[in-house]
């Protein structure tokens, strides 16, 4: 150090001045830290190793890694020892490698390896178990493993995809709102807050029951709580403009839905988030702020096109029902290709198929027949069924990801993955029950998803109209159709 100062002294100029303390600085450090690690982690007569690969490691699924050992021999005779490598899991992790022997000839560092192959996603422990050269045992260390997500790029796409989509049908939905049905709604709020209810009284009460019902009392129990808390999804706007439902009140109890989830989900996990998990959950309220967004400016924008240009709106809301019935058949089908470790978790975890039923069917079910029993009509009693049932998974996801590390998150999203997935089937079931009876009532299936618009019957009534002006009426016959 002493030389170091007489050359500061000498040096005038500040910016040389700082770039050689700077350059004595990095080379201090990096010193430092080699210094650190080549310091041996387990000291034996014969031998002395240390772990070239730091902690914490990271394998993907179905990848291979290799767990390197600095060898330093004490001994140059020969074969001094042997190594073994043990895994706790081998579901999640398996040793390829079998025992090597430490061979010191004329080298005093060797270099030994072992191959890792992650099977599932998890944690766990391998074992590293070192003797002598008498086979006698002198230690053994555990080193800790995740197995992680192979590859997240098509998950990534697969979300861009869907939230593009769902802006583009959200435009398509502001082309048909009602002005004057939505003020109604507002004026008269019953509906939409029957939907809150059962939104963020019911649903999480119903987690709760299931995951205790299955004594699910760990991360995947926490998933299924965070799902029933969460705010209504998105695609109950599409469904229930398949189905024939309200789509004004649908909109109306969407927007409801995720503003309450800013007050509502952090109060149910703060009540209950420690029968599972000790971590504190933090609520994604940036998702959620996002969510809120991508449905009211894009439905903003289809309102103002539909003051602004009649018939462009006019044509957008012939073409949103077919570009929905794309969209659902693209999420049932890239999302069962982007999330295949889901398929190998339910074999794993038998709960999370039954407990992923339950939330989704009961939650339709039990929202129908709650608006029935509040004197709501079939309509009404469809929209907040579908809005009960339907939950947002993209905000349960973003939350489990953020509380937990790989692979926790993933593990703990499995089951809002899972419901997701599960999610569209009565629907579609009842779309075609629907479909089959109009094609029944009328005797052909104009259109797919209902019988003629009204659109076409105002062109029928106005042709009805022309023939009766066509028609030679006396006084007699026009005061026969007063009443």
């Amino acid at each position: 150090m002493e030389e170091y100062q007489g050359n500061f002294r000498k040096t005038k100029c500040p910016v040389v001045l700082l770039t050689k303390l700077l350059s004595t600085l990095i080379i201090y450090i990096t010193t430092t830290i080699q210094t650190s690690q080549a310091q041996p982690n387990y000291n034996f007569p014969p031998y002395n190793v240390s772990e070239k690969s730091l902690e914490p490691r990271y394998v993907k699924m179905y990848d291979k890694i290799q767990v390197e050992l600095n060898i330093t021999c004490n001994h140059f005779s020969g074969n001094v020892g042997k190594i073994y490598m043990v895994s706790h899991d081998e579901s999640v992790v398996k040793v390829q490698q079998e025992p090597v022997d430490i061979i010191c000839y004329h080298e005093k560092i060797n270099i030994v390896s072992f191959m890792i192959k992650g099977e599932f996603l998890g944690k766990t422990k391998v074992k590293l178990k070192f003797f002598g050269k008498s086979n006698n045992k002198l230690d053994e260390k555990d080193l800790d493993l995740k197995v992680i997500v192979k590859n997240r790029r098509l998950t990534n796409i697969f979300i861009i995809i869907v939230a593009s989509f769902m802006i583009i049908l959200n435009f398509g939905f502001g082309c048909k709102i009602e002005i004057n049905v939505i003020k109604e709604i507002l004026k008269k709020p019953i509906p939409p807050l029957i939907g809150i209810l059962c939104q963020f009284i019911l649903m999480p009460i119903l987690g709760l029951t299931i995951s205790q019902a299955f004594q699910m009392n760990n991360d995947i129990g926490f998933g299924l709580l965070v799902l029933a808390t969460s705010p209504g999804g998105g695609g109950s706007n599409v469904w229930t403009l398949m189905l024939g439902g309200d789509l004004n009140l649908s909109l109306c109890m969407t927007l409801f839905s995720k503003i309450a989830a800013l007050f509502m989900m952090p109060l149910w996990l703060y009540a209950v988030s420690r029968l599972y998990i000790s971590e504190t959950a933090s609520v994604p309220y940036k998702h959620i702020a996002m969510g809120l967004l991508a449905l009211l400016v894009p439905c903003l924008c289809g309102v103002v096109l539909r003051k602004w240009k009649p018939r462009v709106a006019e044509f957008i809301e012939k073409i949103i029902k077919p570009v929905a019935v794309i969209f659902v058949i693209f999420v049932i089908t890239m999302g069962s290709i982007t999330n295949v470790y889901i398929y190998l978790m339910w074999a794993r975890k038998w709960y999370i198929v039954p407990s992923a039923l339950l939330i989704t069917y009961l939650g339709y079910a039990l929202g129908y027949a709650f608006a029935r029993i509040t004197k709501q009509g079939h309509t009404r009693s469809l929209t907040i069924a579908i809005e009960t049932g339907i939950q947002d998974t993209g905000v349960a996801i973003v939350l489990l990801q953020g509380t937990f590390n790989e692979p926790g998150g993933d593990i703990a999203a499995a089951l809002p993955m899972t419901a997701a997935l599960f999610t569209p089937f009565p629907l579609m079931i009842l779309l075609t029950i629907l479909h089959i009876h109009i094609c029944w009532k009328n005797g052909k299936c104009e259109r797919f998803g209902g019988p003629k618009n009204q659109k076409d019957n105002s062109v029928d009534i106005d042709s009805l109209q022309q023939n009766e002006k066509s028609l030679p009426l006396n006084t007699t016959q026009l005061s026969s159709f007063n009443v």
